[in-house]
């Protein structure tokens, strides 16, 4: 009888060690085929628009959130700057990847250039970061000769670096002596209004 319980105890311990590495088996098994599938590459949105990120992100099964928002003359407005976690390191689908975007050059005034030179102008324009661009001449009453009427985009409006301001230069009076005085005139309203 003792010969039997020795024999009933064996066995009940052959079978709970079975049992053990059987369970302890599969799980490695099942860690190793599911757990494979929750994991992901993360991928490089460094330079991305915030939204093309995000979808990249979501393709992949991740999560994108802006931290922080950074003025960079180097980098265009919602493009992403840098990322947490680093691209190309394995990680559990549905985690957030954190980014810092660029909010793209600090705004710049447009300058005052009504009534002054042509080389003023510029001289001003880039001493704050702007470029002249297109210059235009038309006939002023008011306006004297070779002085800035006005500028395309107006004084005080805000732009960004290196944006090009358009100017329209007096030409002076419309010459008296010319028959065609009104009617250059008239034009000039018409266009004007």
């Amino acid at each position: 009888m003792i010969k039997k319980l020795k024999s009933l105890l064996i066995a009940a311990l052959i079978f709970g060690a079975l049992f053990i590495v059987g369970l302890v088996g599969i799980n490695v098994v099942m860690t190793i085929i599911v757990g494979s599938k929750n994991e992901v590459r993360v991928p490089n949105i460094i330079g991305m628009h915030v939204d093309s990120a995000r979808k990249k992100c979501k393709e992949l099964n991740l999560y994108l959130k802006v931290t922080d928002e950074v003025v960079d003359d180097e980098v265009p407005a919602n493009q992403i700057i840098s990322q947490d976690p680093v691209a190309d390191k394995i990680t559990k689908s549905s985690r957030t990847i954190e980014v810092i975007v660029s909010k793209g050059s600090e705004p710049i005034r447009v300058p005052y250039l009504d009534n002054i030179t042509e080389r003023e102008a510029k001289l001003r324009l880039q001493n704050v970061g702007l470029i002249l661009g297109t210059v235009s001449y038309n006939y002023s009453d008011v306006v004297e000769k070779d002085k800035i009427i006005d500028s395309d985009p107006k004084a005080d409006v805000y732009t960004q670096k290196n944006r090009k301001i358009n100017i329209t230069v007096s030409l002076g009076r419309l010459p008296d002596s010319s028959q065609k005085r009104e009617r250059y005139r008239n034009i000039l309203d018409e266009i004007e209004e």
